[in-house]
């Protein structure tokens, strides 16, 4: 529901949100959708993510909480700038705030102002996106793999 607001905020705007996966509240949001006549709202079920990823351009985790969130990696290596709760230490992690947000807990108002921002500049928008592929380099395979190369190394063997 918090990312409705966002598409009322916004009539003008030519924007369109893909709900990525399936859960127990996919008959709810039907209903939202269906009873605010959200025609910009689609609902993907289980499927792979990937090709939604280089189309997209904000990508928002309303979790109640996570644990790595390879989801995240995935988005921000496409240009998307992220949107989460701050329910989980590894978003801090991986997101600073010049590639995107990270609000308080359960605070659906920073959620939907993070969320306003990005959608009201675009200029914002793109900067962060354009950071938010460069933050998740260091995730690279081959950047992980020396890095546990260095700390192997690095162990003394007794």
């Amino acid at each position: 529901m918090i990312l409705l607001n966002c598409t009322f905020r916004f009539p003008d705007y030519n924007w369109e949100m893909i709900i990525v996966g399936d859960g127990i509240d996919r008959h709810l949001l039907e209903r939202k959708i269906k009873h605010y006549k959200l025609s910009n709202i689609t609902l993907t079920g289980n499927t792979n993510p990937y090709k939604y990823y280089r189309d997209a351009s904000i990508f928002v985790l309303p979790s109640y909480s996570e644990g790595f969130g390879m989801v995240l990696l995935e988005a921000m290596a496409n240009n998307c700038v992220p949107v989460v709760f701050d329910n989980s230490a590894v978003f801090n992690d991986i997101i600073s705030e010049e590639c995107g947000f990270i609000v308080p807990d359960l605070d659906a108002d920073a959620f939907i102002n993070a969320c306003d921002l990005l959608i009201s500049n675009e200029d914002l928008l793109l900067k962060m996106g354009q950071n938010a592929k460069q933050t998740v380099s260091r995730f690279s395979m081959s950047d992980v793999y020396n890095q546990w190369c260095k700390l192997f190394n690095e162990l003394e063997v007794v």
